[in-house]
């Protein structure tokens, strides 16, 4: 073996290591990275509205290729967790789709609270009606001349068997 080859071997070793250690071999991050870009090109320039972000990443990525079940059922998980997070946990999206760059250890963040954290609703405020309202809805005494119109009128000794 001359010294050429080794070089050529080392130079695929490095560029091999450089592709994982950087996750371009992780499936499931390579689609968060392709949201990333399109999130930024499109919700981030203001050209779409979040709600539609979601709805045309999702459609255009529904369609699926493999080349064995065990590929297509990984690829399907992955779409799947992607809708999910896209279209359930807009705060993660934005929290970590809005920076400068998107790493691998970004992705891990993101799965890590996506997985282990829910999303708290906000709490609906029941307002009481002013009273000048409550006094409006109060039925009013003698409206026909009779202080209770809805009352009953029937008395013990009027009642037949």
């Amino acid at each position: 073996m001359n010294w050429i080859s080794f070089v050529v071997i080392i130079v695929v070793l490095v560029c091999f290591c450089y592709v994982v250690k950087k996750g371009f071999t992780n499936s499931l991050y390579m689609l968060h990275r392709k949201a990333y870009f399109k999130y930024k090109s499109e919700v981030v320039s203001g050209s779409k509205s979040y709600e539609r972000f979601v709805r045309d990443f999702c459609n255009e990525n529904i369609f699926l290729v493999a080349k064995s079940a065990e590929q297509l059922n990984e690829q399907n998980r992955n779409y799947n967790i992607i809708q999910e997070l896209l279209s359930q946990r807009q705060d993660l999206v934005s929290k970590y789709f809005s920076s400068s760059s998107f790493s691998v250890e970004d992705f891990r963040k993101i799965n890590k609270e996506f997985n282990t954290t829910h999303i708290i609703p906000e709490p609906i405020i029941v307002q009481e009606p002013k009273t000048d309202i409550k006094e409006k809805i109060i039925v009013k005494k003698n409206v026909v001349g009779i202080e209770n119109p809805f009352g009953c009128r029937l008395k013990k000794n009027s009642l037949f068997y």
